[in-house]
């Protein structure tokens, strides 16, 4: 079967809080254990992966895991004093 796997960053923090953050939202998602992501690095930076390969993954699937995504990242940013904004913007594509 195919696997599609995401890679994505929150970005919407100060740029020298960015890889903690991310650390944080998936160490938060984790605990509250409904969303596993796992991470790596591209480009020297802290990414976040979704893997999708559960054919009955829904829209709501995806929209409720990028919900807590959000409210995990603004969490992170008020730990750390920091201004988290809701901002989305497309990465750069990679593909084999």
């Amino acid at each position: 079967p195919d696997t599609n796997i995401v890679c994505f960053r929150w970005i919407a923090a100060p740029i020298d809080e960015r890889d903690s953050v991310n650390v944080a939202v998936r160490e938060s998602l984790y605990a509250e254990g409904r969303f596993l992501l796992s991470r790596t690095r591209l480009g020297g930076r802290i990414v976040l992966r979704a893997v999708l390969q559960n054919p009955l993954t829904t829209r709501q699937d995806l929209d409720d895991l990028l919900t807590a995504v959000r409210t995990a990242a603004s969490s992170a940013g008020e730990q750390r004093g920091a201004t988290v904004t809701a901002e989305w913007r497309p990465a750069r594509r990679v593909s084999s």
